[in-house]
């Protein structure tokens, strides 16, 4: 009977560390982040909305910061990635 338990504790813990954000590039300087459909969760951090990042001369103007300051910081880590 314990197998299951420590199955399924395994599983959720895998599934809590597999949260990705993927930089999709739009246009030319235009950048997005799709999140999960669905409600927040352990799983997906709370990812369920979109943001965008417009890089300019003068930096990154940044659409929707998402849900949590954890993921606005993700964000902005990955527009840096792409900047000139």
């Amino acid at each position: 009977m314990m197998f299951p338990v420590k199955l399924f504790v395994l599983i959720s813990l895998v599934l809590s560390f597999s949260f990705s954000m993927e930089l999709i590039k739009v246009d030319k300087n235009l950048y997005m982040v799709r999140g999960n459909d669905g409600l927040p969760s352990p799983q997906n951090k709370g990812f369920i909305s979109n943001a965008f990042g417009i890089l300019t001369d003068k930096g990154w103007i940044v659409i929707d910061t998402l849900t949590t300051p954890e993921l606005s910081k993700k964000f902005l880590t990955e527009l840096k990635k792409n900047s000139r």
